[in-house]
């Protein structure tokens, strides 16, 4: 009997460290993702300086047009 509580031990403890891992694992993707983003954010803010449409801003960053429309002040 004792053999099988070893065995059950050991089976949680396997799960719980994958679970650890797999959960890592997810974060780091996630960080990965915001990073993309806030490069794109960032892209298109200097594109709309340099004068682009939104429109274009817009194609080249793959954000909507309400996400590049929300980055400047009311352009003419």
């Amino acid at each position: 009997m004792d053999i099988v509580k070893e065995i059950l031990k050991d089976n949680r403890r396997e799960s719980l460290l994958e679970g650890i891992e797999v959960g890592r694992e997810e974060g780091r993707e996630e960080g990965r993702r915001e990073g993309r983003r806030q490069e794109r954010l960032d892209l298109a803010r200097k594109l709309l300086a340099e004068g682009d449409t939104a429109e274009r801003v817009a194609h080249l960053t793959g954000l909507s047009l309400a996400e590049v429309a929300s980055l400047s002040p009311q352009r003419k």
